[in-house]
């Protein structure tokens, strides 16, 4: 695991929103209403390349490999 960080930002008073992907999704897809609505800048994601992914992409019917490097851990 490694946490890569593509700025440090000044913050006052910082909050923490959390949604994980769970049954319905539900968590997941608010918090991402909020990053369309408020616009954040994302300034970290974690790196996990042994944890599978909880999606996969079909192309003509076959799953295709997800590309390791992508992070579904961000930090806006």
């Amino acid at each position: 695991m490694e946490i890569r960080f593509h700025n440090i930002p000044e913050m006052e008073k910082p909050r923490m929103l959390v949604g994980l992907p769970g049954m319905g999704m539900v968590a997941k897809n608010t918090v991402t209403s909020f990053i369309e609505l408020l616009k954040p800048e994302m300034f970290a994601d974690i790196y996990i390349p042994h944890l599978s992914p909880s999606l996969v992409f079909f192309e003509k019917g076959l799953v295709m490999p997800m590309e390791r490097d992508v992070s579904l851990f961000k930090f806006y």
